[in-house]
């Protein structure tokens, strides 16, 4: 997996000629990668030569080279496993994300026992193949996420169950904080969800979330920021918000990472029963943030018809 510089990423256009290096064109794909470019856009400045040695290198047919035909016998190159990967670009491989997200997603369920060891989370492998799936609008939104974090959510479990999970293991100072009203609306989910008591796992569900530690905020009403939010590039391609279970198992993470999520600003976080939907049946809507002096995760509501400066919009992509 490229990650950083290594120093061998020098201009390929220095030299000419097609009979570019290894080296030269792994400088080339470290360079795509950091500055967040696809092969195909304007920002791609190593020549046409340069992107169609990539391509080749890749099995990616050209626009200014002709795809070679099958030799007679053989199978066309483009087989269903191919045409999935096609929809991966450079600048994110699912495979290459999973390889490193995978551990930590269930690290957040095992470190606080939020799973039993009957309740196994499913494999590598079949986190892989289940993203696979997802739409290419989906991915694009994941290509554009600032910090892409892998979420494996078990379905049929209590709220309360995660809330724990966060208090277990590698921790915070200061035990989670949620208002009464978050406690009876989070309660309330969980029973339009069918889940009794700390419930059972019926099911997993895998998702990418915007895992950036802060994201822009913006000046507003609630009520129109949410409405702009619905209107805008992720959720038109398939993105909704995250909700306080997947918030939690994304503290969970970053706590377990020496990090936290929404020190600055805070979430404004969709119904788990619906996560279409941001209001809740007191009318509220739910938020979630880290308190530094306090050194907890909280849970707050927050009033649509009210202007806030520090609300923001975490977007998750469900496969």
């Amino acid at each position: 997996m490229l990650e950083t510089y290594t120093g061998k990423e020098r201009r390929s256009t220095e030299r000419d000629g097609t009979n570019f290096t290894e080296e030269q064109m792994e400088g080339a794909g470290i360079r795509l990668i950091k500055e967040r470019k696809t092969i195909d856009g304007s920002g791609f400045t190593e020549g046409d030569l340069m992107r169609d040695a990539i391509k080749t290198r890749l099995g990616v047919v050209s626009a200014t080279t002709p795809a070679p035909s099958a030799a007679p016998g053989n199978p066309p190159a483009e087989t269903a496993k191919e045409l999935a990967e096609s929809q991966e670009t450079p600048e994110f491989s699912l495979e290459q994300f999973v390889e490193a997200a995978y551990d930590k997603a269930v690290g957040a369920l095992t470190d606080g026992r939020l799973c039993t060891p009957k309740e196994i989370p499913p494999s590598k492998e079949e986190v892989l193949a289940k993203l696979r799936t997802l739409s290419p609008e989906k991915l694009e939104v994941v290509r554009e996420m600032k910090v892409p974090m892998l979420v494996v959510e078990p379905k049929g479990l209590s709220y309360k169950r995660f809330m724990k999970n966060l208090d277990t293991g590698t921790k915070t100072r200061n035990e989670t904080f949620i208002t009464d009203s978050r406690k009876k609306q989070f309660a309330l989910q969980d029973k339009a969800l069918g889940i009794k008591g700390d419930g059972a796992v019926a099911g997993w569900t895998i998702g990418i979330a915007e895992g950036a530690e802060e994201l822009d905020s913006e000046y507003g009403y609630l009520r129109d920021l949410t409405a702009k939010w619905k209107k805008g590039a992720q959720a038109t391609r398939g993105a909704v918000l995250v909700d306080h279970t997947k918030f939690a198992l994304m503290q969970k993470q970053a706590i377990m990472s020496g990090k936290r999520l929404d020190q600055i600003n805070w979430s404004v976080l969709s119904r788990r029963d619906n996560n279409n939907e941001t209001v809740c049946e007191d009318g509220l809507v739910s938020g979630g943030a880290f308190l530094e002096y306090y050194d907890y995760v909280h849970f707050v509501e927050a009033y649509p018809y009210d202007l806030y400066l520090y609300a923001r919009f975490r977007a998750v992509v469900i496969a």
